[in-house]
């Protein structure tokens, strides 16, 4: 991850090519903001983890080994790599926000979506 001058993170988005690879290898980082409806009608992106975009925040307050505990996520503190998906990249954005209000530095949006796996998958 790059960071600017400021020492903030600059959000470098994530490319198709590179979420393929690290939904392959299992990366338990990756965050479905849709609600579950989405997911049963459209699919999901395998090793993606859905936290509806409602409860993100509350969510990403826990700590990380209830994170862990509760849904899977690979996070140890609030410098670990977060990546964050939605259907197009609307709610990503918006997600990216919230993440930093509750203190993470390393979060990252797939824009793509899944309107964009299911194009090119």
């Amino acid at each position: 991850m790059s960071v600017n001058k400021s020492g903030s993170d600059v959000g470098l988005d994530v490319a198709f090519e590179e979420m393929k690879e690290l939904s392959d290898r299992g990366a338990k980082n990756i965050i479905d903001v849709r609600e579950p409806s989405e997911l049963v009608a459209e699919g999901a992106i395998p090793s993606a983890i859905n936290i509806p975009l409602a409860k993100l925040k509350e969510t990403l307050q826990l700590t990380p080994s209830d994170l862990n505990a509760l849904h899977g996520l690979a996070i140890t503190d609030h410098n670990s790599e977060i990546i964050l998906t939605c259907r197009s990249g609307a709610r990503s954005a918006r997600a990216r926000e919230m993440a930093k209000e509750v203190g993470y530095t390393n979060i990252r949006v797939y824009g793509g979506g899944i309107l964009e796996w299911n194009a090119k998958k």
